[in-house]
């Protein structure tokens, strides 16, 4: 079987367009904002120390597509963070409907130094979320609460920030 520089540029191509498919389909869900339900998890409301430091809400493409961002920090206090797993909620509050920003660690020693009494290592408490989400015409002008969805360690919290973020 004879294989032609033909053949060999047509394979290359269809790799070199699967590859940017895939690559689409990762960064993509790295951004999407997911609905979910949190019904099995527990609510403490005292445990779990949130701070919100930045809280940023754009409406673009005639009003469509919400980009959120949404940085600060979370501890449980006495409890040094060894594994991170940690998401930013937004949670509608007339009907109960709750989305999941895609959520990234960041490193906040300034935390563990505030918290220097504590003897704990908080560096791994800072989160920064972003992501989209496609605006239907019955989510404008409605509050969403931000929560935090805390299961570093294992931990299975979700806790009230007592912020609102609203939809223009």
């Amino acid at each position: 079987m004879l294989i032609t520089k033909k053949t060999i540029y047509l394979i290359t191509l269809i790799i070199i367009l699967l590859t940017l498919l895939l690559c689409v389909r990762i960064s993509y869900e790295k951004i999407i904002i997911k609905n979910i339900n949190i019904d099995n998890y527990l609510n403490y409301k005292n445990t779990v120390l949130i701070n919100i430091d930045e809280c940023y809400s754009e409406l673009k493409v005639k009003g469509k597509i919400l980009t959120i961002k949404v940085r600060g920090w979370a501890i449980k206090q006495g409890e040094d963070i060894l594994t991170y797993n940690c998401h930013v909620l937004l949670i509608d509050k007339q009907t109960g409907k709750i989305y999941k920003i895609p959520t990234e660690l960041q490193r906040r020693p300034d935390v563990t130094q505030h918290y220097k009494t504590d003897a704990k290592n908080y560096d791994n408490s800072g989160f920064f979320a972003k992501g989209v989400l496609i605006v239907r015409k019955n989510m404008h002008n409605k509050k969403y609460q931000i929560a935090i969805q805390y299961f570093n360690n294992d931990n299975r919290i979700i806790k009230s920030t007592n912020q609102l973020l609203q939809i223009p």
